[in-house]
């Protein structure tokens, strides 16, 4: 028995390991998805993403309306997503906005994000009755920093976490319970500016988007551990 233990080195369990896990029978999942994160822009057809949201069993969309670019929807076509389609959309407040993201479209005028104009507290005052409502499930997409991946305007963007406009925010979706979804890419001046955010609002509810802004998974797992109400999706 000796010679034989001997005999079966590292190499032969681990091809024993493999061919067994080969031979295993291999179960493909067949229960609803909800896809998490999804954008709403102009053109755009319901029926279309209905029909092969039923041919791939997903059961509900996390819509973030675009209001901004060509292909930008208003707000009353976002209404109409969530009076109509509510049995399917879950449709957030639109934080993708020209104004917002340092984009000046359509004769928007830009809003500093440490010294926000009153029309700012106008959209927090309306967005909070939306979400008490009922009528929109969430905020986001807010979109801080972003890297670029095609030219124009808008395609590299740097906006301040540490900043009057991402800690309204943090604050609307503590009171209101409703989420906050975030894609800042996870860079030094990020992470400590998220951090300090969240550490003074700890009750607001944040999905950072893309795995947690693509940062390392140490660092994800300790942000996760210390904010519960921190999140990612994937």
């Amino acid at each position: 028995m000796k010679r034989i233990l001997q005999r079966f080195d590292l190499k032969h369990a681990l091809f024993t390991c493999l061919f067994w896990y080969a031979c295993l029978p291999v179960f493909a999942y067949d229960g609803p998805f909800i896809d998490a994160h999804k954008h709403w822009a102009e053109g755009m057809n319901v029926e279309d993403v209905r029909l092969r949201a039923k041919k791939n069993n997903v059961t509900r969309f996390v819509i973030f309306p675009r209001h901004f670019g060509r292909d930008g929807i208003t707000e009353e076509v976002a209404d109409r997503l969530a009076r109509e389609h509510g049995d399917i959309f879950w449709v957030l407040i639109g934080l993708q906005k020209s104004e917002l993201m340092g984009i000046a479209l359509r004769g928007s005028s830009l809003w500093d994000w440490y010294h926000p104009p009153p029309e700012w507290k106008a959209f927090i005052a309306w967005a909070r009755e939306e979400l008490l409502s009922g009528r929109r499930q969430g905020l986001g997409e807010l979109t801080a920093k972003h890297y670029a991946y095609h030219q124009g305007p808008g395609a590299e963007r740097d906006l301040p976490l540490d900043s009057v406009i991402f800690n309204d925010l943090l604050r609307l979706s503590a009171e209101t319970r409703r989420p906050l979804v975030l894609h800042a890419e996870a860079e030094k001046h990020v992470m400590a500016a998220l951090e300090k955010q969240l550490t003074e609002v700890p009750d607001a509810i944040v999905v950072w988007a893309h795995a947690c802004g693509r940062t390392a998974p140490g660092e994800a797992r300790r942000l996760l551990r210390r904010f519960p109400n921190l999140h990612c999706d994937l």
